[in-house]
């Protein structure tokens, strides 16, 4: 089931039920909030040969399999959590989540 978020927000911020769940199991997870987890965004993939590989220099480009302007995936530890939009932010390249994957 996806669930689109809404002006940004975490779904659960817009929901008093599921704040009050997460509110009540808060003591419970107090040992795993700071636990590090590994962000990362995929453009897109190709596939190519090793000689393709092997000639790869500087400046070489290389096309992938999504469209400019199309959505990227965000992972969590290797699982996909979303989809995002590519933004710049003053001089930061950031992801702005368009979806949570439940």
């Amino acid at each position: 089931m996806k669930q689109k978020t809404n002006s940004g927000r975490a779904p659960s911020q817009g929901d008093p039920q599921i704040a009050a769940q997460l509110q009540a199991i808060m003591p419970e997870l107090a040992g795993f909030l700071d636990l590090p987890v590994l962000m990362s965004i995929e453009l897109g993939r190709t596939q190519m040969s090793v000689s393709e590989l092997l000639s790869l220099r500087e400046g070489a480009i290389i096309d992938l399999d999504q469209m400019a302007g199309q959505e990227v995936d965000i992972y969590a530890n290797d699982q996909q959590l979303g989809r995002g939009d590519i933004a710049a932010v003053e001089d930061s390249l950031t992801i702005r989540v368009t979806e949570i994957l439940a």
